[in-house]
């Protein structure tokens, strides 16, 4: 396998639910040991700079999962990830102290944007977002969403409860 090709699905899935700015991302980047992705069907076309992944896709490493029927990753021609797509009837995105789904999620690594589309929720702790889009801005630490909203939140006595929001530090 293409080393270069490796290293750009692990850096592009490191990005997919760490976040953080560029100077971080190189660091990020050097901490991650293994990312192994799984799924029942593999195809890559050089032409196209693109990989996708079919059937129970699961995707592994020391600080997030993520499982959805289908994955598509699509490359620039130096074979950085340029765009994420997972789909299914429900994509599933784990990190430590938080959770995510959705059936539609793309993420595009040069913007850093997420969105999460058709029943979409982020959660952390009992704290849940609900919509049928929600965006996530990584550099800005910024949420979104602007359909069929439900947020239900709640707060710890004294506390201040725990919060999916960006801290804004």
């Amino acid at each position: 396998m293409n080393q270069n090709w490796h290293q750009g699905i692990v850096i592009g899935i490191a990005f997919l639910v760490l976040g953080g700015g560029s100077a971080s991302f190189a660091q990020d980047a050097e901490k991650v040991k293994e990312t192994v992705i799984t799924s029942k069907r593999f195809e890559y076309d050089a032409k196209r700079n693109q990989a996708k992944f079919e059937g129970n896709v699961v995707v592994v490493d020391e600080r997030l999962s993520v499982r959805a029927e289908e994955m598509l990753i699509n490359f620039t021609s130096a074979h950085e990830v340029r765009t994420i797509y997972a789909y299914g009837d429900e994509v599933l995105i784990h990190q430590a102290g938080r959770s995510a789904g959705c059936r539609v999620m793309t993420y595009d690594v040069e913007d850093g944007n997420m969105v999460l589309k058709e029943n979409a929720w982020v959660k952390q702790g009992d704290n849940v977002l609900r919509g049928e889009l929600i965006r996530i801005w990584r550099d800005s630490e910024k949420i979104t969403s602007d359909s069929n909203v439900t947020f239900r939140i709640y707060m710890n006595e004294g506390e201040g409860g725990g919060s999916i929001l960006p801290s804004g530090n």
